[in-house]
């Protein structure tokens, strides 16, 4: 059932809207320009989606980072009173991390 409707899709695409873009822009496009044109969008917008990604996962790191730095106080006193659900999330999951390794140090 997909493939028939990419199928029809692509034949819509040739079918009206490609001669229309030929008469808008004075070119002669063929038919098998379409797929190529959309397989390099669809590359191109899955490498912006990953750079974007990939620049919030390290804005992320750092930002822990950041906070395994700070002491148990400070990071009691984010994870109560931060300003957003990020930091007191991060606060919380440091402490957590902190406390279970005291816990598996304590018990060897």
């Amino acid at each position: 059932m997909g493939i028939l409707f990419l199928v029809a899709i692509g034949y819509i695409i040739v079918k009206y809207i490609l001669p229309w873009v030929n008469e808008q822009l004075d070119t002669e496009f063929k038919w098998w320009q379409v797929p190529i044109a959309l397989l390099v969008g669809l590359i191109s917008l899955y490498a912006l989606v990953m750079k974007r990604d990939r620049g919030i996962n390290r804005d992320i790191a750092n930002r822990h980072n950041q906070y395994r730095k700070l002491s148990d106080s400070e990071l009691e006193y984010i994870m109560y009173n931060g300003n957003s659900l990020d930091e007191k999330r991060s606060a919380r999951i440091i402490l957590e991390e902190r406390i279970q390794r005291r816990k598996t140090m304590w018990h060897k």
